[in-house]
């Protein structure tokens, strides 16, 4: 066994150079990682996988699960999946399958430390032109607003609402900046990733609240109501449209900027704010009227 770094001492250089493991190092500490091996009887064998805080505490880790065996934790692991797709809404049996299969896919992608961060994808879609190995690159596996406002309606309309309203209190409370925009992507913390303004990404959230039912005042004056000001004071044009490419008056995005208001709007008057709900829906119209 061996632990090298990325394309310097890991196991993949040594088996490119040398045709064989011919390196062996024991540890390798603050970079990008490789652990290689060679299994002696390749016909049957079990990793074991041990995270902890110290050396010690994973190693042990590892030992526990190997002491459980593969199949208590396999049947344990699939059993998570089946009593978490159980608690879903019923669809025809025809698409039974297809239905909990994009359900799981869509679960999975949430992360763990940081709920309701859910990421546009665990690829890097790019081919060679981008490598997957290189520090620092964000990929698909960044939070967009806009792709998690798509999952969580999916949540909600599937049948997991309280992921979706994880969804709402990562996008308000981690993502969501001090003027009440949002970035156009980040890293699972909320640190901005690539810097462009996409309007329909500042509107999603308003909407994703009123489809929660999420009107509280703390709600309203904290999160919604800056995003409103944000989108009167800069639409209903943007800076990039939802492929990312280009600025100008994107359809797509004025629907989401108009749909965003009027949801804005009507938050505001569960919160007495009037004026404000009468001023959104104001400005709401005129993009309606003037960007066909």
């Amino acid at each position: 066994m061996s632990s090298g770094f990325a394309g310097e001492s890991d196991g993949y250089t040594d088996l490119f150079l040398h045709r064989g493991l011919q390196w062996s190092y024991s540890r390798a500490e603050n970079g990008n990682l490789i652990q290689s091996a060679r299994i002696r009887d390749a016909s049957h064998f079990t990793i074991a996988l041990g995270f902890g805080s110290m050396p010690e505490v994973a190693l042990e880790n590892a030992h526990a699960s190997l002491r459980r065996g593969f199949s208590s934790a396999s049947a344990e692991y699939a059993k998570g999946w089946s009593d978490y797709v159980a608690t879903l809404r019923h669809v025809n049996a025809r698409y039974a399958s297809e239905f909990r299969l994009a359900a799981m896919v869509l679960k999975a992608h949430e992360d763990k430390t940081f709920r309701g961060a859910i990421i546009a994808s665990m690829s890097i879609p790019w081919g060679f032109a981008v490598k997957a190995d290189v520090p620092n690159v964000g990929g698909y596996h960044l939070v967009w607003a806009r792709d998690l406002y798509e999952v969580a309606t999916a949540f909600w309309a599937d049948g997991d609402k309280s992921a979706a309203e994880r969804a709402l209190n990562y996008l308000f409370t981690v993502q969501q900046k001090s003027d009440g925009s949002f970035p156009q992507n980040s890293w699972l913390d909320g640190r901005s990733y690539w810097s462009a303004l996409q309007m329909d990404e500042v509107s999603y959230p308003m909407i994703l609240a009123w489809q929660l039912g999420r009107t509280d005042k703390d709600t309203w004056q904290s999160h919604v109501r800056p995003e409103a000001e944000f989108v009167v004071a800069h639409g209903p044009i943007t800076e990039q449209e939802r492929w990312e490419e280009l600025p100008g008056y994107s359809p797509s995005t004025i629907a989401a900027e108009i749909a965003g208001l009027v949801c804005a709007a009507s938050i505001a008057r569960k919160n007495g704010a009037n004026s404000d709900a009468d001023r959104y829906l104001a400005v709401a119209d005129d993009w309606a009227a003037h960007n066909r």
